[in-house]
């Protein structure tokens, strides 16, 4: 082609399989690469595989996701793909579509997203045991017409296979046969027989075959229950994309109402998912499931690498009807999920710290829109943003339950202003005349009593009593706060870290620091007397970070 200037040769027209790779890179630019696959990978690539592709000028391999795979015609070099990391993909197409919803509303990279929705343990095959298989290669008869010698246990052996249609499993092949394994390696070794090695899921113990009806409370829903669950069934039944605000007050029975909107799902062969804030209503919830339903499947942080591997693939293949977890059971792999429910969906603890940083609420909203099922949102303080969804938006509807279950009277709140107490008093106050006497009272009965103090740490002022130093931040100058879990001093606005000091660090004085707790803010030389009047009157306190 004449330009002018130089003759440019055409590009030769190929056509072939072509995959779209997003590698894990941190940092740089975020996008995917075109790869040519090799005629002999085309049958071992999948949607969701992870891969090794060259990427850079220097032709490095690195880690990435086929995010898509087609045959198409390209004029331009195309690098080949290098290799397959594992042997399928453990993604699903509608997984990685989600990945890439995720990636885009928060800008984040592609490659690490899809990375975030499979746990490491499940590619690592953790949890999974070595299952041997014998396959029968040679008959009895062909090796007697070979001139072969053939025992009575090495027929028995070739007889119990010859009489089946699949490898049959080493361990039951001997203990029916009465043969050794030293007999069945020489027949391997002699290539009489063929043998294999599985990765299979452990057995799992037997729970047995209760009714379901049998673990049904012998309590009706309300009036407000009942019209909350027919609001959700009509979008189970439209099977529809729609979001139901369950704002109740606290003890208004919201769980009764996932449980029962769950069960309707899962008798319709269906999944559904419950995300909860915290593993302490994680284990809370189990119990309470485990009575209503048969298959219940536990994801959270706090399960070994086995128990989470052997978790995903029974969801994976329908075995687990029922996902309660933390954060990550949003992207439990479940083939058909009819329902997700977010329980306490206000709660800051459903943002993911580290990249990519999602918020589970959100991502469980995108997921059941793109599979087109309702999501249950239940909340007695709901998040601003939902609230105004809730308002504004079609597909979104509030549902309240105002009244407690059986109708119990809700907790007595007093409501004490610490600035008039202290104007009364003529000095700062630690605790207010009304918890001193409700404190007191308590203690009388020989009662426990709790009290929260919305403060981190252990203490958050690190005073001298004899010079009146305090314990401050080098870079903010504000005060360290103790945490005596980890036995150092935190500054909460830069992050600084150092141990905790037991003495005065000025070189005059010496003396013993002492770690305070500053209900409201006092002048440190005011401090002592005034901690010593409020709490110290009481005998057993435990104090926890």
């Amino acid at each position: 082609m004449s330009t002018g200037y130089l003759w440019i040769e055409e590009g030769q027209r190929v056509e072939g399989v072509v995959a779209d790779v997003a590698p894990v890179l941190y940092g740089g630019r975020d996008r995917t690469y075109s790869y040519s696959v090799p005629a002999m990978l085309e049958s071992a690539v999948s949607v969701g595989q992870r891969v090794r592709v060259p990427i850079g000028r220097r032709g490095r391999c690195v880690t990435g996701f086929v995010v898509s795979l087609d045959r198409r015609v390209w004029d331009s070099t195309l690098r080949p793909l290098d290799s397959t990391i594992d042997p399928h993909s453990f993604l699903t197409p509608k997984l990685v579509a989600l990945g890439r919803e995720i990636a885009r509303h928060y800008h984040c990279s592609l490659g690490r997203t899809l990375k975030a929705l499979t746990p490491e343990a499940v590619r690592q095959g953790r949890g999974m045991v070595k299952v041997r298989y014998a396959r029968g290669v040679r008959g009895v008869d062909q090796l007697e017409a070979a001139g072969e010698r053939v025992t009575s246990q090495r027929r028995a052996l070739l007889d119990a296979l010859s009489g089946a249609d699949q490898p049959v499993r080493v361990d039951g092949l001997l203990q029916s046969t009465g043969t050794s394994p030293s007999v069945l390696r020489a027949m391997a070794k002699a290539n009489w027989v063929e043998i294999e090695t599985r990765l299979e899921e452990p057995a799992a113990p037997h729970n047995g075959e209760d009714d379901l009806s049998q673990a049904e409370p012998d309590f009706e829903p309300n009036d407000e229950q009942r019209a909350a669950l027919e609001a959700i069934g009509v979008a189970l039944d439209a099977k529809r994309f729609g979001v139901t605000l369950l704002y109740g007050v606290s003890g208004s029975g919201k769980t009764e109402v996932y449980i029962r909107a769950m069960r309707r799902v899962v008798e319709a062969g269906q999944q559904a998912i419950l995300l909860v804030p915290e593993i302490v209503l994680t284990t809370q919830l189990v119990t309470r499931l485990a009575l209503r339903f048969h298959d219940v499947a536990v994801q959270h942080s706090g399960l070994t690498e086995s128990q989470r591997s052997v978790i995903w693939r029974q969801i994976k293949t329908g075995e687990k009807t029922v996902v309660i977890g933390t954060r990550s059971a949003v992207f439990a792999p479940c083939p058909n999920l009819g329902l997700i429910c977010v329980d306490e969906e206000q709660e800051t603890s459903f943002k993911n710290l580290a990249a990519p940083r999602f918020h589970v609420r959100d991502v469980a909203i995108m997921r059941a829109q793109q599979l087109g099922i309702p999501v249950v949102l239940g909340s007695a303080t709901p998040s601003l943003e939902t609230w105004y969804r809730s308002e504004r938006r079609r597909d979104y509807q509030r549902v309240e339950l105002s009244r407690r279950v059986r109708d119990l009277p809700m907790p007595r709140v007093d409501v004490v202003d610490m600035d008039s107490e202290c104007a009364e008093a003529k000095g700062p106050v630690v605790l207010s005349r009304l918890m001193e006497q409700l404190l007191g009272e308590t203690l009388q009965r020989n009662e426990q009593a709790v009290l929260l103090v919305n403060r981190r740490g252990f203490a958050n002022r690190l005073v001298c009593p004899t010079c009146r130093t305090r314990l401050t931040c080098p870079n903010c100058n504000v005060g360290l706060v103790a945490h005596s879990a980890t036995g150092q001093s935190l500054c909460h606005y830069c992050r600084t870290r150092i141990d905790t000091p037991t003495v005065c660090s000025n070189v005059s004085c010496g003396a013993k620091l002492v770690q305070f707790l500053a209900i409201r803010k006092v002048r440190a030389d005011e401090f002592g007397e005034h901690i010593s009047e409020g709490i110290h009157r009481y005998h057993d306190i435990a104090v926890r970070n």
